[in-house]
């Protein structure tokens, strides 16, 4: 994975307008979802995984973005065709406006500098030592002597 150079900027701006006062990832997912609400305006233009052309048209509902930030969107040369969720990571606005732009570029380098959002967390289990659980010396606590 490569290294993100840091940003001052846009740390500051993630900081101070994005994840102000947040301490869950419920919270930071929250905040960024209408962080994205306000400064993204729709429609817009887009690649899709670098090769799809789409039109980027809305945020996806806000309980799809619980754990990845999400549009909709649709291919831009098919007409009346349903829209499909994508996450942004995988989008490339092309005719965005600068605020939009900005705003998707701060969530994609949040994720490239390594944050995520409600991961599963790691089982407790491997804190504990398993080197002994298959020794025949060991005493059942419950044989009645």
């Amino acid at each position: 994975m490569a290294i993100v150079e840091i940003e001052d900027l846009r740390e500051k701006r993630i900081a101070t307008e994005v994840l102000i006062d947040t301490e869950t990832d419920e919270e930071r997912a929250t905040a960024w979802y209408y962080y994205l609400d306000g400064k993204v305006t729709f429609p817009f233009q887009a690649t899709l995984e670098g090769d799809d052309d789409v039109e980027v048209i809305s945020l996806a509902v806000e309980e799809d973005c619980l754990d990845e930030m999400k549009m909709e969107v649709r291919h831009s040369d098919s007409f009346g065709e349903e829209p499909f969720t994508a996450i942004v990571m995988e989008l490339e606005p092309l005719d965005a406006d600068d605020d939009s732009t900005e705003a998707i570029e701060d969530w994609q380098y949040w994720i490239e500098r390594g944050n995520r959002l409600n991961e599963p967390e790691e089982s407790q289990v491997d804190d504990f030592p398993d080197d002994d659980l298959d020794d025949e010396d060991d005493v059942d606590i419950n044989e009645d002597d």
